[in-house]
């Protein structure tokens, strides 16, 4: 495990603490889900390359957006992406540092793909 949450402060607060280390990013939107109790919180991430006003129409999906998953063994998913994004595998994360590691390792190789 490399997150355990007991209460929801703790879910906002760890989600706190993914928005603040994903600072560069010009849109990001990051949640703790309860859905499977306090036990089974997850972290979802949505991300987008681009601010708010280039958004086509202003929706989010069509700008170059990725969606990811964080579950508390450290299972990180990329789960839903822009059609030209490049692919991510899942992947273990030791710690949520590595975790946040892996999202910007990501988000810097999408950046420099063509569109």
């Amino acid at each position: 495990m490399i997150y355990k949450v007991r209460t929801q402060k703790t879910a906002d607060a760890l989600a706190k603490y993914f928005s603040a280390a994903l600072h560069p990013i010009p849109y990001k939107d990051v949640h703790a889900s309860t859905l499977g109790g306090l036990a089974g919180t997850s972290i979802i991430v949505r991300v987008s390359l681009d601010p708010r006003p280039k958004w086509k129409n202003g929706i989010y999906h069509n700008s170059r957006y990725a969606m990811f998953h964080l579950s508390g063994d450290g299972t990180l998913e990329l789960f839903s992406r822009r059609y030209d994004l490049p692919k991510m595998r899942k992947t273990k994360a030791k710690s949520i540092p590595d975790a946040v590691k892996k999202m910007k390792d990501y988000l810097a190789k999408a950046r420099k793909a063509k569109p």
